[in-house]
């Protein structure tokens, strides 16, 4: 089989991505930073060279965690209904060690005690022994807190509208020595530095100063769009909004916060955010935005990082690790940025296969290859001018075959040489073209016709009706995928290619917007809306659906290859691989690499193409 999987030929361009975990690579880092293993995947694809955003360490799911950690050493105190759970790493995963019963919303430790909210009292929990969790001391409080800040002597717990300043100089004598009720106006998050208080609500960020009397005095009001999120590091605040997403205000002096540069918008809800001295992490439905910026200004979006399956409530930087409070516990190492350098391989490309380091190109009528055996200079090895404008065309050792509206051409490659072959008139107007390496496949508005070209002649050898418009072919030993133009798919056994026949055959509704399939996997992709589904199309029902991923913008074009499925959104390229157990695994997220905006996709076993409104980049890999 052909090792490229071809566009969605005419159909709407749509996609998604999952939120399972960053975890194992598709890629082999050669940068140094932490990522998938160097040993590349045994699928091709997983030579395109990415290095994970985020990489799973270790987790745990067992029991429901309300959104809240905190650490110390190698233990990790995760709030939950379940109560307060003292976890330590035992390989990949959390194991745990010690555990305190309570019904745990939030969670932060300060010397030898973790104070644990509840249900309407702050629990003192001795934790110098994990496995011999105690407590004693609970401080009442007038309503059920959802956040929890601890400093150095002072606290905050804040409830719906309302909060509490805490004082913890006498662990076993603590007090409430002031409380802000805020009205109608909903507290999202909060952060205390030293005796400053910046409060994230549905009308904007609030600063507040612990006078001598400790009772906050608001010394700032920063705009009033809803704020989901904020982190604090070094005078620097990252807050998420809920209309302009992610911006960065220098809060140096808390009386005056500035605004640094332009702020980036995010799809979906926010509800956590992490900031470092490099990078900030936006937690939204379905997983994590990652950042890069410089001192708060010139946010670059790296790409998204794709989360477990609870909503990210909260963010925990600890050692080096970030700890992510989602429905379980998750402990991710950041990784280096993806892609690297895209090299720039056609600037009016409207049609792209690969094949190994062999890239060709159609606009109009000009065909064009490419040898891309070094990566950096993409060098031109043949280009001719077919006899129509090329719609649509494929590649074996030996031919390149071109469909026009009417017909089949076959031009014939010798090194870097090329020269015309046989034409093959087909009556209806042609949609799609692969071949297998021994027979071409074209499929029309009506049926599939089979293309024998061995003989002098081209021959058609058989024939068979298909449902609807053809979309993309993809063509395998003895079977044939034809996506159908707002439709659906088909398949059919080509095992006789003098007759062959209908296997299975699906549409959808509402119509789908892309759709890929892998004769190697024996398994079809299809965007439907904001969703991705992967499916069996020979199952004895012959519409079970094995997986499905959810995106959080329009899915644009997919491509289908070994294991993995590359989906192009309007925010950039995600990648899923597929086990052989049809789980849907994100592995991977990167911005969209041409200027030109969001287009199709074309994936080889050692290149991703990607190509736009006004060009076209190859996506380099050290497998070369």
């Amino acid at each position: 089989m052909r090792a490229d999987t071809r566009r969605t030929a005419r159909l709407g361009l749509l996609l998604v991505s999952t939120g399972i975990l960053v975890s194992s690579g598709i890629g082999c880092s050669d940068d140094g930073s932490t990522g998938p293993p160097s040993d590349p995947p045994a699928s091709s694809a997983g030579c395109v060279d990415y290095t994970t955003l985020l990489h799973r360490e270790r987790g745990f799911t067992n029991g429901r965690f309300l959104g809240s950690v905190a650490v110390r050493g190698d233990i990790a105190f995760a709030a939950s209904s379940d109560g307060l759970r003292a976890l330590r790493a035992n390989g990949d995963e959390l194991e745990e060690v010690g555990r305190f019963d309570a019904y745990a919303v939030a969670v932060r430790l300060r010397g030898d005690y973790a104070y644990v909210a509840s249900d309407r009292e702050i629990d003192f929990v001795d934790v110098t022994d994990p496995t011999l969790l105690t407590g004693g001391l609970a401080l009442e409080i007038p309503f059920s807190a959802r956040r929890l800040e601890v400093g150095t002597r002072y606290g905050v717990a804040s409830g719906v509208n309302e909060f509490l300043i805490l004082d913890f100089f006498q662990p076993q004598e603590p007090t409430i020595v002031a409380a802000r009720n805020l009205g109608a106006t909903v507290i999202r998050d909060l952060v205390l530095s030293g005796r400053t208080l910046f409060v994230a609500t549905d009308a904007g960020l609030f600063v507040y100063q612990l006078g001598d009397e400790l009772y906050p005095e608001e010394i700032a009001h920063y705009g009033d769009e809803p704020v989901r999120a904020i982190a604090l590091r070094s005078g620097l605040l990252a807050a998420t909004l809920e209309d302009r997403g992610l911006t960065m205000l220098d809060v140096t002096n808390p009386e005056a916060p500035e605004e640094l540069g332009e702020g980036v918008p995010i799809r979906g809800e926010t509800a956590a955010v992490a900031l470092t001295s490099t990078r900030a992490y936006v937690g939204a439905n379905g997983g994590a935005h990652v950042y890069s910026h410089e001192s708060g200004e010139h946010l670059t979006l790296l790409g998204f990082a794709a989360t477990g399956d609870g909503f990210p409530a909260e963010w925990l930087e600890s050692g080096g690790d970030l700890y992510l409070a989602n429905g379980g516990l998750e402990v991710l190492r950041p990784g280096g940025t993806v892609p690297k350098n895209p090299v720039e391989i056609a600037t009016d490309a409207d049609l792209v296969h690969v094949d190994g380091n062999l890239v060709v190109t159609a606009t109009s009528k000009r065909v064009v290859g490419l040898d891309l055996s070094d990566p950096a200079a993409p060098r031109e090895t043949f280009s001719f001018e077919a006899g129509a404008p090329v719609l649509e065309f494929a590649l074996d050792e030996r031919a390149v075959w071109v469909a026009t509206e009417l017909a089949l051409e076959e031009w014939i490659l010798d090194g870097d040489a090329v020269s015309p072959g046989r034409v093959l008139e087909i009556g209806p107007p042609i949609d799609a073209v692969d071949t297998d390496g021994t027979r071409v496949y074209v499929s029309s508005a009506t049926e599939l016709v089979v293309v024998d070209p061995a003989g002098s002649e081209l021959e058609v050898v058989g024939h068979v009706p298909t449902a609807w418009l053809g979309g993309d072919l993809v063509a395998g030993e003895g079977v044939v995928y034809i996506s159908q133009d707002r439709w659906g798919f088909q398949v059919f056994d080509v095992t006789d290619p003098s007759s062959p026949s209908l296997l299975a055959s699906r549409g959808f509704t509402p119509n789908p917007s892309a759709v890929a399939a892998s004769a190697e996997r024996g398994a079809v992709v299809v965007s439907i809306g904001d969703e991705v589904r992967f499916l069996d199309p020979l199952s004895s029902e012959g519409t079970r659906v094995l997986d499905a991923a959810i995106f959080a913008s329009p899915v644009l074009d997919l491509a289908f290859v070994g294991s993995f499925v590359y989906v192009a959104t309007e925010e950039g390229i995600d990648v899923l691989e597929f086990s052989d157990d049809a789980d849907a695994v994100r592995v991977a997220g990167v911005p969209w690499p041409v200027e030109s905006g969001p287009g199709r996709l074309y994936v080889g076993d050692r290149h991703l193409i990607a190509v736009g409104a006004e060009g076209a980049v190859r996506l380099p890999s050290h497998c070369d």
